[in-house]
């Protein structure tokens, strides 16, 4: 059995418009994760972070700024 905590389900991922190598992942376990995906073999983590209690159900890059990024979690 997989462990949530080591490989949490993905609910909601954001490619930046600007910066069109970079995707934000948000997932069930409040994990905000930041890849740079240049390379064809293997992805890079520039981030990953628990920044929700809750799941994050939604992050979206602004189209203006490529270092704007929201997300959005059902946290008290």
């Amino acid at each position: 059995d997989l462990n949530p905590e080591l490989c949490p389900a993905v609910n909601d991922l954001s490619w930046n418009k600007i910066l069109n190598n970079k995707v934000a992942v948000g997932s069930t376990a409040g994990l905000l994760s930041i890849l740079d995906i240049t390379s064809e073999e293997r992805s890079k983590v520039l981030y990953n972070r628990k920044e929700h209690e809750s799941n994050v159900s939604r992050v979206l890059w602004s189209p203006h700024n490529s270092n704007i990024l929201v997300t959005a979690s059902l946290d008290n």
